[in-house]
């Protein structure tokens, strides 16, 4: 027995393959046959986001770059940090949109996102990629309520989350 690793370098194509075998036996006799086989393609999973970072609650477009034999199929997952709140327009469409919530904390957030892409013969392929959700500030702030005129107020800047503010 013998073996032998037939690549197929195209990723939307087959690829085939004439195997033969030649047996000759000592008395140098000989037969032969011959096999054909298909190498089906291997699909190449890629995608961009429309924006690397977003504020939260916004929505980024995905833009699929991905190359596999017709019909294909494709599955999108956030895998992490927690998916709960983040929506996927279309977890099998070619191209999705994401709506990330909101995000009022201290800190940004990063997700990733998985794509698996599936060719008409079942080979796969998949890729991740993360994508920062900024952090909204939170808006907060004071004013003198009321007074006879000429009212003289006093406003007080009590956002948090924002390393600059602006009036």
């Amino acid at each position: 027995n013998t073996s032998h690793t037939y690549n197929n370098l195209s990723t939307i194509l087959d690829s085939s393959f004439t195997v033969s075998l030649i047996i000759s036996n000592i008395e140098g006799c000989s037969d032969s046959t011959d096999s054909a086989i298909t190498v089906f393609p291997q699909p190449l999973a890629d995608f961009s986001f429309s924006s690397p970072a977003i504020c939260s609650n916004d929505t980024v477009f995905v833009n699929n770059s991905s190359s596999a034999k017709l019909p294909a199929a494709y599955l999108w997952t956030i895998t992490s940090p927690n998916p709960n709140g983040v929506i996927i327009s279309d977890t099998t469409a070619f191209e999705p949109f994401l709506t990330f919530p909101l995000n009022q904390s201290t800190s940004d957030s990063t997700y990733t996102l998985l794509l698996v892409v599936t060719s008409a013969n079942g080979c796969k392929d998949s890729i991740n990629q993360d994508i920062t959700v900024h952090r909204n500030p939170l808006v907060d702030f004071t004013i003198t309520p009321e007074g006879c005129g000429p009212l003289d107020a006093t406003v007080t800047n009590n956002t948090s989350n924002v390393s600059s503010t602006y009036v």
